[in-house]
């Protein structure tokens, strides 16, 4: 591991049912990444906090995932014992009191919870995050806190301590790890909307009710098999970008995102036509894109700022060796700022200076995170200057 690298972090949002689409990604990331690494860090919110966990403990995710799709038959004819199933899961897979296994959670697992308070005529949820555990039966509840939702599990809520907590997702969907700033890297699993930097998402419009509504276990295992394909396909871009340096810290071996890309998609394609065939339970679930083609995420080329998820990749890949990519580069921009260069020429002139004014920004947040001073090389081979050139 590169001396200074940039950690690592993988949140893992709330999704009930859907989580599915989690364990997936979980099976793709068991493969590659190397669990015990110290500069790598798990978070979680309600049903993402179980495979977190999982990942943090080095637990089989396979194991875990048939331990949670195991309930869920019980769980479709009771929807009011989904909120027992994570802490549940954990009982069976988790070593008993006497063993160290806390010791490798402990600093790399953080849980959000929810406090309920009056706020005049209605409650006002605020998040409560663990980082640290004294015991198994102390994770367990932590557990079982974050999945409790106010209605299927109670209204008084689940009990951790001195305090009585709800569901995770009712005050945050996702949480980075306590002292996060743009020094870490962090990415963010979720089946909800759509795929974009930083983001690993199912690019598959599912109905909110399939969180607390379980499907059959058909489905389940589709959803699970999507959330393992649109990992590989994530890193696969990365890898084709070179990008995927960024991550080669953590990795067990220099193979991350090694999957044919084409293969990858195409089995995408195969697995959503497979689903869509399943008419009795598709619902109302939705194609955003073939293939989910990523999303920018809101990002304007031309704008003079900075996201945390650009600047933490440039870091990490500059600490790990790589050569660091222009601003425009690193978002494939798809030549958008030549495209506006064509136009007249106030338009010409706004552009290039948005330009120039973004890479300027790229450039000098890219200093303050390896803590560089304006005259100082940051370390790498080739002039920094040149290299936004």
């Amino acid at each position: 591991m590169q001396a200074g690298a940039v950690p690592v972090t993988f949140g893992f949002d709330g999704a009930g049912w859907m989580g599915a689409f989690h364990f997936g990604v979980a099976m793709y990331l068991e493969q590659y990444i190397s669990r015990c690494c110290p500069q790598l860090r798990f978070t979680g919110v309600s049903a993402g906090a179980c495979v977190a966990a999982g990942l943090a403990m080095n637990i089989d995710i396979h194991a875990l995932c048939q331990l949670a799709l195991s309930r869920q038959l019980e769980a479709k004819n009771d929807p009011f014992s989904m909120c027992e199933c994570v802490p549940w899961v954990f009982e069976r897979a988790t070593p008993d009191e006497q063993s160290n296994f806390l010791t490798g959670v402990n600093g790399r697992f953080a849980c959000n919870l929810s406090i309920a308070k009056l706020g005049g005529v209605s409650v006002v949820y605020t998040p409560l995050v663990y980082t640290e555990f004294h015991s198994r039966s102390e994770l367990i509840s932590v557990l079982r806190g974050t999945t409790h939702i106010p209605v299927l599990g109670g209204a008084l809520g689940s009990v951790v301590g001195d305090a009585r907590v709800f569901d995770g997702c009712l005050s945050a969907d996702f949480i980075s790890y306590p002292e996060n700033d743009a020094r870490t890297l962090m990415v963010h699993i979720s089946p909800w909307g759509r795929s974009k930097p930083g983001w690993i998402a199912a690019d598959v419009r599912f109905p909110e009710v399939w969180s607390f509504v379980s499907r059959s276990l058909k489905i389940l295992r589709i959803v699970t098999e999507l959330g393992r394909l649109r990992a590989a396909q994530y890193f696969a871009k990365l890898r084709k970008a070179g990008h995927v340096g960024a991550f080669q810290h953590i990795c067990q071996h220099d193979n991350l995102g090694t999957e044919d890309l084409l293969a990858v998609e195409t089995a995408l394609e195969q697995l959503l036509e497979k689903f869509k065939s399943e008419h009795e339970v598709y619902g109302e679930a939705e194609y955003y894109s073939p293939c989910g083609a990523a999303s920018r995420g809101g990002y304007t080329t031309t704008a003079t700022t900075v996201c945390d998820w650009e600047i933490s990749l440039a870091a990490s890949l500059a600490r790990n060796g790589q050569p660091l990519p222009s601003i425009q580069v690193l978002r494939g921009s798809d030549n958008k700022v030549e495209s506006e260069l064509q136009g007249t020429s106030e338009t010409k002139l706004s552009a290039a200076s948005n330009s120039y004014k973004l890479e300027q920004a790229f450039e000098e947040s890219i200093r303050q995170v390896l803590g560089l001073s304006t005259t100082q090389q940051p370390g790498w081979d080739t002039n920094v200057k040149a290299l936004f050139n």
